[in-house]
């Protein structure tokens, strides 16, 4: 009984510790955890085969975030592109060279606190931030003709944007619900969201959203689960909301997989009508 006991506490005792550390991780060090960004020096020279333009924008609280302009001849409109949470603009200018291929310019932004950003991270000022870059846009181009494309953590971004601006689409890829649902989900016996203070809940903006609304999940994502989508799918209240299910993607492998780039193809050429989009039509 005396072992069994003692046993009881050690367990008990191990369990407290864990969560202590847990806690402790998840209140002092999650900017660490959330946000991946890599500095650039202010000198560095972005160089890519498609003609760009180096912007900065000057935000309420006298901020310069980075930005790149792909424009391309004869466009017939913009897409303005919110990334993930890992990296800068040297990255993710590569990973969405597969967009410039389309009548389209491309828009990326670096946030603050990543690249040649200033400022430091503070997620109501990141809202802000990505609707100055929505109006920097809407200053040269109709709103009808901007693209709002959201990845990972910019889903949340793009959304906020899509729900608070005009636009022609939303497009997500592997989108959350809810930074806090999400870890909820994930780590519930730890309740480590009660501890975070960054939020990020997509969900609340998704009903104000009045585009057609085009999300990309895998099936395999470990990262951000599939079921997140399934979830932001049923609190949008869009007339035409379509989620592309891509059986075996993972979370930063979609571009590899055919059915992501004949959906981005139909969405960008416009070769739909105006009826639901229909999965199986790319296979009949």
């Amino acid at each position: 009984m005396k072992n069994r006991l003692n046993k009881f506490l050690l367990y008990l005792l191990t369990g407290t510790l864990l969560l202590a550390v847990m806690v402790f991780l998840a209140f002092f060090f999650q900017e660490r955890f959330i946000f991946l960004s890599e500095s650039l020096p202010q000198n560095f020279v972005y160089q890519y085969e498609t003609p760009s333009k180096e912007v900065f924008l000057t935000t309420s609280d006298d901020v310069k975030l980075n930005a790149l302009h792909f424009k391309k001849k004869n466009s017939i409109g913009v897409v303005l592109y919110f990334h993930g949470n890992a990296g800068n603009l040297e990255r993710w200018a590569g990973l969405t060279s597969h967009l410039r291929q389309y009548s389209y310019d491309l828009f990326l932004l670096d946030y603050r606190g990543y690249g040649k950003s200033g400022g430091s991270y503070d997620e109501a000022k990141m809202y802000e931030d990505a609707l100055l870059a929505y109006d920097y846009l809407n200053g040269l181009y109709d709103a009808d003709s901007i693209i709002i494309y959201g990845r990972s953590l910019g889903s949340t971004f793009g959304t906020y944007v899509a729900a608070n601006r005009t636009s022609k689409y939303l497009i997500l890829e592997t989108p959350f619900y809810g930074l806090k649902q999400m870890l909820r989900d994930a780590y519930f016996f730890f309740a480590i969201e009660n501890f975070l203070t960054y939020e990020f809940p997509t969900f609340l903006f998704a009903d104000q959203v009045k585009c057609p609304i085009y999300m990309f999940h895998g099936t395999d994502d470990m990262i951000v689960p599939y079921e997140q989508s399934l979830r932001l799918k049923k609190v949008f209240n869009s007339n035409q909301i379509e989620l592309i299910t891509v059986d075996g993607g993972h979370h930063n492998d979609l571009i590899k997989f055919d059915i992501y780039h004949e959906w981005i193809e139909r969405i960008f050429n416009q070769q739909f009508q105006d009826t639901p989009l229909d999965q199986t039509a790319l296979f009949e």
